[in-house]
């Protein structure tokens, strides 16, 4: 065989493994039930499960406690027990249906290789069920590529293209009715639940309505800045440099950051507040930037109980809205080091995508006091605009506009320096040579009637009198 007829047929090789790969199974199209991948699995037993290694490389860990589920990982943080159960559900619910191979180069292909994110479900110490997820297949958006565990010595383990439906979901039609508000089977969708954490808790730090912030104390000790931001009205901020005397902010660059602190979330949960190593490791032991925000916050009154505020019978004295009562609060946002985590992975091209993230940690008066007892990973755009210069929340002068003059400089309309006005001769006038011009000419009749005081120079005619004048 020669070189050329060789590559062809390596070429030949791959295209076919890239289509057999995608192409949907007899066992798929002929509607034939595969076995479960673990059908011994206790689901109760399961007390802990891990994600990690693959493009991400973050590892989660969530183990069940006394109070329910937690993110060890995170310093433990609180997660739902019904995530925790669905995942379990799912891994239980694996079918080994439409067999794709087992090579390294499908491996490679369906990202169920080196990339790919290894689950595993334990019980104490002992692994229950370890299972790799790939990608999505091409225009399947439902179906994942997911591989058995390797075991050293043995074949490589198979990879299947499936589609998990929990014993609820395979029970529901294909396809919904949407005229009876009737849903169809959906499928489990893994990277969800393995490459982020929002599918296991609320991601919500907090929630503010606009008009709460009321003042914000900005510090950033690396570059000795130190401001006072306080509200005056709506939409009005007042500025307070050290030293100075408060003077009016550039109201929107001060709305530019309120507006991004008003709702703050997370993205990841990287450790305890209080562990030292944590704080080390994140810079929250000094931190870039401290923020103090000042709320004003609506006392929530209990619902009155039934019956208190029904009227009399023939009472038509209107109730009185009690006036709203408010709270002045604190809360401090400390801001540590700036990481790169890998946020996403296109299943095209393989093309890992990062973003910057910054640790952050949260204090004071919170809605749910348990937030202050971690470290979170907030997104660049939140923390972005308590970088500003001092210079951005200066109000600056308004400049002129392009049409309007500067000061001294005359109206449109209005003569320049040195030029004549209408009442006075312009030297700049063309004289005019021709001594026709200098005739005098004919008065072109006007309309106006001469006043009766002025004269006028045609004879006044006499107007005949009527009878009876």
């Amino acid at each position: 065989m020669n070189r050329t007829n060789l590559v062809l047929l390596v070429v030949f090789l791959i295209v076919f493994s890239i289509w057999f790969a995608t192409k949907p199974s007899a066992d798929e199209s002929q509607g034939v039930v595969a076995a479960r991948m673990f059908p011994d699995l206790n689901k109760e037993a399961v007390d802990a499960i891990e994600v990690s290694g693959g493009w991400k490389g973050s590892t989660y860990q969530y183990v069940r406690s006394v109070d329910g589920w937690v993110l060890a990982s995170g310093g433990g943080f609180p997660v739902t027990t019904e995530a925790a159960r669905d995942f379990i559900e799912a891994v239980a619910s694996i079918r080994k249906d439409n067999l794709v191979g087992t090579s390294a180069e499908l491996a490679e292909i369906t990202r169920t290789g080196d990339q790919g994110r290894t689950v595993r479900l334990y019980r104490g110490d002992e692994v229950v069920a370890e299972f790799v997820v790939g990608k999505r297949p091409e225009g399947d958006w439902q179906a994942f590529f997911l591989r058995g565990k390797e075991v050293e010595g043995e074949d490589l383990p198979d990879i299947f293209r499936t589609k998990t439906l929990t014993d609820e979901e395979a029970a529901k039609p294909s396809s919904g009715d949407p005229m009876m508000g009737a849903r169809g089977s959906q499928a489990f969708d893994w990277a969800q639940y393995v490459d982020e954490v929002f599918k296991w808790t609320k991601t919500q730090i907090w929630n503010l309505d606009d008009g709460e912030i009321q003042a914000l104390k900005l510090v950033r000790p690396g570059d000795a800045f130190n401001v006072d931001l306080a509200r005056e009205e709506e939409d009005k901020w007042a500025l307070t440099e050290p030293g100075k005397e408060p003077a009016r902010a550039d109201s929107s660059a001060v709305e530019s950051i309120t507006s991004q602190l008003a709702y703050l979330a997370f993205e990841e949960v990287v450790g305890a507040s209080n562990d030292p190593e944590a704080r080390e490791m994140y810079g929250l032991d000094d931190p870039v930037i401290t923020l103090i925000i000042t709320l004003k916050k609506k006392i929530e009154k209990p619902a009155p109980k039934e019956g208190e505020e029904e009227k009399k019978e023939g009472e038509e004295e209107e109730k009185k809205e009690t006036e709203p009562e408010y709270k002045i609060i604190k809360r401090i946002i400390s801001v540590g080091s700036k990481v790169k985590m890998p946020r996403s992975i296109d299943d095209e091209s393989g093309e890992i995508k990062e973003e910057e993230l910054y640790a952050v940690t949260v204090s004071g008066d919170l809605d749910d006091p348990t937030k202050g007892s971690f470290i979170f990973l907030v997104n660049d755009y939140k923390i972005g605009p308590l970088k500003k210069p001092l210079e951005d929340l200066r109000l600056k002068e308004e400049e002129p506009k392009d049409d309007e003059p500067e000061d001294g400089e005359p109206q449109d309309g209005e003569p320049q320096d040195g030029e004549p006005t209408d009442d006075e001769p312009k030297d700049s006038e063309p004289k005019n040579d021709d001594p026709k011009d200098d005739e005098p000419k004919e008065a072109t009749p006007k309309d106006e009637t001469p006043k009766e005081d002025e004269p006028s120079d045609e004879p006044k005619k006499e107007e005949p009198t009527e009878p009876g004048r």
